[in-house]
Order: structure tokens, then sequence, then C-alpha cells
């Protein structure tokens, strides 16, 4: 037969044993599972904007409630109250709450002969060819910070953008 024991002639060197992984493991496993549920849970925010219908006919908005607001770039904004007809002012993104809130104060004291839509602030957001995305998205905040329930984001007409150029001609 065959002698398995180990030769009593040479010594066997003392080996290090690896650590033992498995808790690092366990902690690894935890991390990926944690990050795995917050990462699906969260949702991202989406605002939605309900933009009219193209055959559909605009509504009467009587021109006491209406304020257009058109974005021109470089975080300035021109607007006018009512129906164009050639008078604007300027502004910049700053004050546009206290315009937006000071007309909606005004419309409040309406007598009550005006319609129900007469009190209630309808705003169109008109943006230039200039104007930048954060620009509406700033308009747009705006709105659900000053409760404006009524907005709709329309284009420019033809005196609208020739008063957008001589406007951006005069600075």
């Amino acid at each position: 037969m065959i002698d398995v024991s180990p030769k009593q002639g040479k010594r066997r060197k003392n080996r290090l044993m690896p650590p033992d992984l498995t808790p690092m493991v366990d902690l690894g496993f935890l991390l990926i599972s944690f990050f795995m549920l917050n990462i699906s849970l969260t949702e991202p925010k989406v605002l939605s904007v309900n933009m009219p219908l193209v055959n559909e006919k605009p509504s009467s908005i009587p021109d006491t409630a209406t304020i257009t607001i058109i974005p021109v770039g470089q975080h300035r904004v021109l607007y006018y109250e009512g129906n164009f007809n050639g008078n604007y002012q300027a502004t910049s993104f700053s004050s546009l709450r206290d315009l937006i809130t000071g007309k909606q104060k005004n419309l409040q004291t309406l007598p009550e002969t005006f319609s129900a839509e007469a009190h209630k602030l309808h705003v169109i957001i008109k943006p230039y060819k200039e104007s930048t995305y954060e620009d509406l998205v700033n308009i747009l905040d705006e709105m659900m910070i000053c409760d404006v329930k009524y907005y709709v984001i329309g284009e420019l007409t033809g005196e609208e953008i020739r008063l957008v150029t001589e406007k951006k001609g005069h600075e």
C-alpha cells in the first residue's frame, strides 16, 4: 500500500488565510437594493400644458382680462394688455409676478355687471424666436405660482414681430 501521510522531513509553510468577505458582499447587496428601490420609486414631475385644438375657434375673452406676454430673449419680456394696439411695456422676469398679481387684483375690483370671464385673468404667451426654453418654462412656473388658470402658448403675429424687432433695434 501507499503511505499518504505527509513526510516528516519537510515542514509545511504557515499560509495566511484570506479574510471572510461574506459581510462585505451582504453590504454590497444591501446598497444595491437600496438604490434600486429609490430610483424606481421617484417619479419625474411633469408640467402638463393643454394646447387648443387646431380647428377650434378662439373664445371671446374681454380685453380687460387679457395680458399677452412676449419673452424676447436675454431674460426680458414685452407685454401688453387687451388687443394689440401698438402700446406695450418692457419688464424683466423678476417683476413679472408683480405684474400678474396686480392684474388679478384689478380684475377682482371690477363691478358685478361684468361677466364671470372678465373677472378671471387670461394670459397669452407668445415666445419670440430668440427667447430660450428656460424663459418659457419660467413664465409657465409663474402661471402656476400665481394660480393663473387660463393661459395659452400662441404664435406671434406680423405686427408683434415688427414690434419686437423695433424694440431690439433700439437696445
